[in-house]
C-alpha cells in the first residue's frame, strides 16, 4: 500500500510537501476513513498533521481536533490552499486556563461529594441514578449531592430511596418548581424502567445448532466491580453502565454552570 509519506520522502523540494496554516485539506486513513479540516499545525520533520473540523456533537461552538500521522495516511487532497505569504497569523488561539482550572476544581470537588455521598449511605442505586441525571441534563443543568440526597439544579431533592415520590420541590427559585419537579419526576421514572428492562432481559441459550456451526457462546457476564469511595473519586464505578434516557420534553432548567 502506498502512503502520502513515501511520496513526501521522495520529493526533493520539500516546499512542495508543506501544509500552510488555513488551507483546506481531506485525507484518506489507511483505514479508509475520510477526514476534511483546516490544517492548523504541520510538522514536516515528524509527518505530524492537525486538522480542525466541524464538531461531531453538532455544537457550532465546538470543533474536533484531528492529529494524523501521515506515515498512515493514503491520500491528500487540498480542497483551498492558503499561500505562505497570505498566513498573517500562525499562532494558535490563546486558551482560557482559568476556565480549564476550574472546571477541573468543580470536577474533583463533585467526586469528593458523590465519595462522601456514599460514605453517608447513598448506594450503588443512587450513584447509578446520579451518573444518569449527569449525562441526560444539559451542559446547564447542575446535578450535586447534599448528604445522600441529590439536588437537581437546586430547585429538585431526590432523597433515598431515589424513586420518583422521593422527588419534592425546593422553594429556592423564582420559577416555578412544579415544572422542574415533574421533568425531574419522568426522568427518575425511566431510569427505574430501565433497570428493570436489563434486570429481565433474557438471555440467549445455546443451542445445539450453534454448537455445531461453532457459533458464538453466551457467557455470564461478569459481576459489576462494588462501588467504593476511591473508586468514585478515580472516577466512578464503570460497569454500571445505563441505559441513556432521552426525554422528549424540554427541560425546565436555566441554572447556568458557569
Amino acid at each position: 500500500m502506498k502512503l502520502i509519506c513515501d511520496e513526501m520522502m521522495a520529493t526533493e523540494d520539500i516546499t512542495d510537501c508543506m501544509f500552510t496554516v488555513g488551507s483546506l485539506v481531506s485525507c484518506l486513513t489507511c483505514y479508509d476513513l475520510r477526514i476534511d479540516g483546516e490544517v492548523i499545525a504541520f510538522d514536516y520533520t515528524k509527518r505530524l498533521l492537525v486538522l480542525k473540523a466541524n464538531s461531531s456533537d453538532g455544537n457550532s461552538n465546538h470543533n474536533d481536533i484531528h492529529c494524523l500521522n501521515l506515515e498512515s495516511v493514503k491520500d491528500v487532497t487540498v480542497k483551498k490552499e492558503v499561500k505562505r505569504e497570505d498566513v498573517v497569523n500562525t499562532q494558535l488561539p490563546q486558551i482560557n486556563t482559568s476556565k480549564v482550572e476550574d472546571r477541573y476544581r468543580r470536577a474533583v470537588d463533585e467526586r469528593k461529594r458523590l465519595a462522601d455521598a456514599f460514605n453517608a449511605g447513598a448506594g450503588a442505586e443512587g450513584i447509578k441514578l446520579w451518573l444518569q441525571l449527569n449525562k441526560t441534563m444539559s451542559r446547564d443543568v447542575v446535578v450535586s449531592w447534599d448528604g445522600d440526597s441529590i439536588i437537581v439544579d437546586n430547585s429538585v431533592r431526590i432523597a433515598p430511596p431515589y424513586k420518583a415520590d422521593n422527588c419534592t420541590a425546593l422553594k429556592t427559585r423564582a420559577n416555578s418548581p412544579q415544572n422542574s419537579l415533574n421533568y425531574t419526576k419522568k426522568l427518575v421514572e425511566k431510569f427505574w424502567n430501565d433497570q428493570k428492562l436489563a434486570a429481565t432481559a433474557p438471555v440467549a441459550k445455546p443451542t445445539a445448532a450453534s454448537v455445531v456451526a461453532g457459533g458464538p457462546q453466551p457467557s455470564t457476564p461478569p459481576a459489576a466491580a462494588p462501588v467504593t469511595a476511591a473508586s468514585i473519586v478515580a472516577g466512578g464505578n464503570k460497569n454500571s453502565a445505563t441505559n441513556s434516557v432521552q426525554p422528549t420534553d424540554k427541560p425546565p432548567f436555566n441554572n447556568t454552570k458557569g
